[in-house]
């Protein structure tokens, strides 16, 4: 996704669109309510991440990462740079029958933001 002057997410320029995803219309008239998420009481270790005998963190905003597979810190397709990890999503918080993680990552430079998936 691209962000727009006023901080709004846009298809980006640099995706393609896969043919078996639906138009916006369809889309948003199929959204469901999904559960509240919650900042935690307390912040994790940066070592909490690294240390391959802990449980993922589940959600989060900001902090490290916690992997599920190994590190992939995406390159903003602009300027080449590393982008920056701003959250993760646990997909079983949207399904209870669902497992893996989204990371979440932006280029504060260009406003460019990119999602990677990982499952055990």
């Amino acid at each position: 996704m691209e962000l727009d002057n006023d901080g709004v997410p846009v298809w980006s320029r640099y995706n393609q669109k896969p043919a078996y995803l639906p138009e916006i219309e369809e889309l948003n008239s199929s959204i469901e309510i999904i559960p509240r998420l919650a900042l935690a009481h307390e912040p994790q270790s940066p070592y909490y991440a690294a240390l391959c005998t802990m449980s993922q963190l589940n959600s989060q905003i900001g902090g490290y990462p916690s992997w599920v597979q190994d590190p992939t810190y995406p390159l903003c397709p602009c300027c080449e740079q590393r982008m920056r990890f701003i959250g993760q999503i646990d997909y079983a918080d949207f399904d209870e029958y669902a497992e893996g993680i989204f990371y979440m990552f932006v280029c504060p430079k260009d406003n460019i933001t990119a999602t990677i998936y990982q499952q055990s």
